[in-house]
C-alpha cells in the first residue's frame, strides 16, 4: 500500500516538476531559510552537502556495506549495495523531468551545480541509504538505547542534507521533496525485499 502511495506520488511529482520551474512556496521557504545569515551556519552546511557530493557516496556505501557483512550479513549487505546503485535514477529523472536550477537573481546561490534539479540527488540517496542502515539498526540491534540513538543520528542526518541543498541554493524545497518521495519509494521496495527474503533464510540479530 505505502509503495503504490509513494509511487504515485514520485509519478505526480516528476510531472509537475516538469511543467513548473519552482512550485508555490518554493521561493518563500528557500528565502526564509537563508536568513539565518551566518558564517558559522554557511560552514555546517557546507560540510552536510560536502559529504554526500561527489566520490564520498561511494565511500560511505562500501564502508556500510562492509560493516553490515561484518555485523549482519551477507544478504543486507548486498542490499545496501542496491540501496546506493539505485540512486542512480536520480540522474535519469533530471534529464526526463529538465527543471532547472534556482537562480541567482532569486536566491542566493552558494552551491553552483551545472546539471538539472529534480529531484534533488542528495535527498534521494540519504533516504535510500541511510534510511535502510536506520531500518536495520532498528530491526538488528536489541539495546534499545544503541537502536534508537543509531537511527536517530541517521534520520536528522536525512534531514539536515535536505535542508543544506536549499540553505545553498542548489535546489529549490521541492526539489528535496521530490528526492525524498522518490527515495522513499525504493527504501520500501528494499525493505520489502529484505523482509521477505529474511523471513525465508532468518539470521541470528546483531547483539553488541
Amino acid at each position: 500500500m505505502l509503495m503504490g502511495v509513494l509511487a504515485v506520488a514520485s509519478v505526480a511529482l516528476c510531472v509537475l516538476a516538469h511543467l513548473h520551474s519552482r512550485f508555490p512556496g518554493d521561493l518563500g521557504i528557500t528565502l526564509w531559510l537563508q536568513s539565518f545569515d551566518s558564517n558559522a551556519m554557511l560552514s555546517y552546511m557546507r560540510d552536510v552537502s560536502w559529504l554526500f557530493g561527489g566520490w564520498r557516496p561511494a565511500v560511505i556505501l562500501i564502508a556500510s556495506a562492509v560493516v553490515v557483512l561484518r555485523l549482519i550479513g551477507m544478504k543486507q549487505a548486498i542490499l545496501v549495495i542496491l540501496s546506493g546503485i539505485s540512486t542512480s535514477t536520480s540522474s535519469i529523472l533530471k534529464l526526463v523531468v529538465g527543471r532547472v536550477r534556482p537562480s541567482a537573481d532569486l536566491v542566493t546561490v552558494w552551491d553552483v551545480e551545472t546539471n538539472k534539479s529534480f529531484p534533488s540527488g542528495h535527498a534521494l540517496l540519504v533516504t535510500l541509504v541511510l534510511g535502510f542502515l536506520a531500518y536495520l539498526c532498528l530491526t538488528q540491534i536489541r539495546n534499545r538505547v544503541l537502536k534508537i540513538s543509531s537511527a536517530a543520528v541517521l534520520l536528522a542526518l536525512v534531514i539536515l542534507t535536505g535542508v543544506s541543498r536549499v540553505y545553498l541554493g542548489a535546489h529549490w524545497p521541492s526539489d528535496v521533496i521530490g528526492g525524498y518521495v522518490i527515495g522513499g519509494f525504493f527504501l520500501t521496495l528494499i525493505i520489502y525485499i529484505d523482509r521477505a527474503w529474511v523471513s525465508r533464510h532468518p539470521e541470528s540479530q546483531y547483539n553488541p
